[in-house]
């Protein structure tokens, strides 16, 4: 299981820092007026709540594998109420480009969600694999 931690730690990273620098290089570069510079919260963000939920999600296949799919699915409504709340203080109090803010800040949740979907079913087949071969 730490092997798979780690893996999917340095993925996490890799998949982060390359759709951050993406994202931001169109924004800065074909729509300049539309950039906002505040933009670093949002990856930061969401490689944090990545971060979180592979280091939850690791500590508890240890203890029971039956609460994974429920871990995972109160981390999804934790990421939810979060981002909720960051999109919330940043109308109120930034106010800088707030559409785009909203849509970029979509655009990752989307992303991060079909990819934690897809670190979960592989961690999920890993394991079972390991459960068949012992």
């Amino acid at each position: 299981m730490e092997t798979l931690k780690k893996n999917v730690t340095i993925l996490h990273t890799i998949i982060t820092l390359i759709i951050g620098w993406t994202i931001w290089w169109i924004l800065s570069d074909f729509f300049p007026e539309n950039y906002f510079s505040w933009y670093p919260l949002i990856p930061t963000f969401f490689y944090l709540m990545g971060m979180i939920s592979i280091i939850v999600i690791a500590r508890k296949t240890k203890r029971s594998q039956l609460s994974i799919v429920n871990i995972y699915m109160l981390l999804k409504l934790s990421k939810l109420v979060l981002s909720f709340l960051v999109i919330g203080f940043y109308f109120v109090f930034i106010k800088e480009n707030k559409q785009t803010f909203a849509i970029v800040f979509g655009g990752y949740y989307l992303i991060y969600l079909g990819l934690e979907t897809y670190f979960l079913y592989s961690a999920e087949k890993i394991l079972k694999n390991n459960d068949l071969n012992e």
